[in-house]
């Protein structure tokens, strides 16, 4: 089992970074946790939300390596976050941030997220799922879905940025927490809307595979998302875990057991 990590970020056409990013491993190298935070709403104390975020769950890092219960370990971890950036909000002022956060153990993937920062699961070059945005856009789109004919508002006329939930603001905070079982050559994708709005998916997709030879892969897909926003680009953040399973020993006993009757048929 080997894990193929890669991290890139752009300041894209904004005058400050406001996303924050985290790739750590457990001391045993058999657990990985990746973090993207994005300062939301480009608020002034946005970049201060999503530094206060990634510090609080690299000092959690260590009970969640050693949790039975990954799920709600993760959730208990956005709840704790939520906490720590509420604490800056009433101090300072307005300070929110989204948060996507994955755990890999083995070929075991356990996510949480809040916010529209995704989490992409590619598999065979397509996207296998993806996770939903806590935005009003999406509430929208899931109205339509529902009755399309009780719909009040034209997608137009809401912002694509504008969220309903997010770490900082004066919310119930409800995370999405789910887990899935890896097939070898999963990649996992976490990202802010700076990556996913700006750039052309499905190629992302089909170029999944050449992660793995290419150590500039992420790196090339955020100068690609940095060049499609132009001058008035969002910040930009990428990161990618492929999941590679062992191959089957050769000397494996069912292969004993067929070199031993092929010679004895012999």
């Amino acid at each position: 089992m080997s894990w193929t990590l890669q991290e890139a970020s752009s300041i894209g056409g904004r005058s400050e970074q406001q996303d924050r990013s985290l790739i750590l491993a457990s001391t045993d190298n058999r657990q990985h946790l990746l973090v993207v935070a994005d300062g939301a709403g480009g608020h002034l104390l946005g970049g201060q939300a999503a530094q206060i975020a990634t510090d609080t769950i690299r000092e959690q890092a260590p009970q969640l390596w050693a949790s039975d219960d990954p799920l709600t370990s993760l959730e208990n971890l956005c709840h704790l976050t939520h906490q720590a950036v509420c604490a800056l909000t009433n101090g300072q002022g307005l300070a929110c941030t989204t948060i996507v956060i994955l755990l890999v153990r083995e070929s075991d993937a356990y996510w949480a997220h809040v916010g529209d920062s995704k989490l992409h699961l590619i598999r065979d070059r397509k996207c296998f799922l993806t996770t939903t945005d806590h935005s009003l856009l999406q509430l929208h789109r899931d109205q339509q879905a529902e009755d399309a004919a009780e719909t009040t508002l034209e997608a137009g006329t809401i912002p694509s940025n504008q969220l309903y939930m997010c770490l900082g603001a004066p919310i119930e905070l409800e995370p999405a927490i789910d887990a899935g079982h890896l097939q070898s050559g999963d990649l996992i994708l976490l990202s802010s809307d700076g990556f996913w709005g700006q750039v052309d998916l499905p190629a992302v997709f089909l170029s999944s595979d050449s992660i793995v030879h290419d150590p500039t892969w992420a790196q090339h897909w955020v100068e690609k998302a940095r060049a499609r926003g132009g001058d008035k680009s969002d910040n930009i953040t990428l990161l990618a875990a492929r999941y590679t399973a062992d191959p089957r020993p050769s000397g494996s006993l069912l292969a004993k057991i067929r070199d031993f009757f092929a010679n004895f048929m012999n």
